[in-house]
């Protein structure tokens, strides 16, 4: 992701749905490059991009993915002005509308 982020020049829309999904497919060692990724992007100088990931429910602490708490967690640390929601199987981390008072949520 490091090349591609090195490019952008405004706000972008990032969908993340990487995993190791057998033979082939990527690296059984690491099943999912997703906490970098997330870090990458919270990191880079254009503050305003969302991130959509894909299958929530495998945020449980396995084949590489943190747990959605710690998730949480460490996306507040780093970025305390996002907000994050998980809805439909989809966590979504933004910043926050202009004026909205938005809060940090989390729904099933």
């Amino acid at each position: 992701m490091g090349p591609l982020l090195g490019r952008l020049t405004e706000r972008a829309l990032f969908w993340l749905h990487g995993h190791y999904m057998g033979p082939g497919s990527g690296d059984a060692a690491n099943h999912t490059p997703i906490s970098a990724e997330i870090e990458a992007v919270l990191r880079h100088r254009i503050r305003e991009h969302v991130l959509l990931i894909d299958d929530a429910r495998r945020f449980v602490g396995t084949q590489g993915h943190p747990r959605l708490e710690a998730l949480c967690a460490s996306v507040t640390a780093l970025r305390p002005d996002l907000t994050w929601s998980v809805e439909h199987d989809l966590i979504r981390i933004e910043p926050p509308l202009a004026g909205s008072g938005a809060q940090r949520t989390r729904s099933a």
